[in-house]
Parts: C-alpha cells; sequence; structure tokens
C-alpha cells in the first residue's frame, strides 16, 4: 500500500472511500472494453485530487434532485503518465488524446470522465458509447439522428457537473475537468490495487 499512500500525500483520493458517496465504476481502460480493445491500466479503482472528487461529490448531490435521483458510472479519472504514454502509443491522434509531452489532464487527476445512471446503475440513454469519435459525441451536437432523450440526458449531465464547478469538453459529452488543471503537476504513481 505504499504506492496508495504516495498518491494520498499528493493529495489524492479513491471515489470507493467515505465519505464520497456510491457511484458506480466501469473503468474501461482497467480492461478491453475501450476503442483500443487492450488494457491500458491495470488497477481498479477510481482516484481523483481531492479539489476534483469534492466537486464530483456535490455534483452527485446535485444528481439527487426530483424529479428521481441520478447517479454516477465512472469510466476514467486518474490515468498515471505512464498509462497514458501507452494510449497515445496505441492511437497517437492528438484530436483523441492528448500527446505526452503535454500531459493528459487525467494524468493531473483533475479531469473525470463519467455518465448518467439510474440508482440501480442503469445507464441513461446518450447520444452515443463513451469513447467514441463521431461528431455525435460533441457536447453540443444538434443533428436529427439523435433522440430527445439523448439529448436532455446530455444536458441534464452537463448542467450537473457544471453546476458543481466542472468545465465540458466540446468533443466528449463524458469528459469533464476540474478548473485548474493546467497548475497541477502530472502525476505517475500507479494506484496498487
Amino acid at each position: 500500500m505504499k504506492k496508495n499512500a504516495e498518491l494520498k500525500k499528493l493529495g489524492f483520493v479513491n471515489l470507493a472511500d467515505a465519505p464520497y458517496p456510491k457511484f458506480y465504476f466501469d473503468l474501461r481502460y482497467a480492461g478491453t472494453n475501450n476503442f483500443t480493445k487492450q488494457k491500458i491500466y491495470d488497477f481498479e479503482t477510481a482516484w481523483l485530487r481531492k479539489e476534483a472528487a469534492d466537486a464530483l461529490a456535490a455534483a452527485w448531490r446535485a444528481a439527487q434532485k426530483p424529479p428521481r435521483p441520478l447517479t454516477f458510472i465512472i469510466y476514467d479519472c486518474y490515468r498515471p503518465a505512464g498509462a497514458h504514454k501507452k494510449l497515445w502509443e496505441i492511437y497517437p491522434d492528438p484530436g483523441c488524446v492528448a500527446p505526452p509531452e503535454e500531459g493528459s489532464r487525467h494524468s493531473r487527476g483533475m479531469a473525470v470522465d463519467l455518465t448518467l445512471a439510474e440508482m440501480d446503475g442503469t445507464p441513461l440513454k446518450m447520444p452515443t458509447e463513451f469513447d467514441s469519435f463521431s461528431p455525435k459525441a460533441f457536447s453540443d451536437y444538434d443533428g436529427k439522428d439523435l433522440t430527445e432523450e439523448e439529448k436532455t440526458n446530455r444536458e441534464l449531465l452537463k448542467k450537473i457537473m457544471t453546476s458543481a464547478g466542472f468545465d465540458s469538453v466540446p468533443a466528449e459529452w463524458w469528459h469533464f475537468d476540474k478548473p485548474g488543471w493546467q497548475n497541477i503537476p502530472v502525476c505517475d504513481v500507479k494506484p496498487e490495487y
């Protein structure tokens, strides 16, 4: 647990630990259910810097409001720099993956990829699957091929996350950054579990 202690010393928290709410986790890069079809990292815990984790908890509280309570399924959070480099080696497209020399927002622990879900973990319908690189994945896409339900759910996710202090990313409806990420150093400490 030495590396986890090191992450905590650097200001990271594990989202599965108290006092954080009940999130669902489907860390796509911990397995092969992602656009690369390859395992990018070998841990199954979701870590964020404390300020981002606290903002995510605030977003979860906002999602609990009527007409019905909702929760989140988390696809990706902190991604060590080494894992991000592996992702870049597999898919070196700066339009989809940040070049390693710039450093990923995920490698700073200040970005989260997620979707809304019912309290039982059933995901709400969104315009695309996670990590789709089609125009439908853009956070403001308004094509006739989207249903009203998909648009409403995407806008609700954006409203909840931005109300908690996150910024949305134009090309990915699922990706949100905590402002100030540029001032946080890239980290390459790998969680131990």
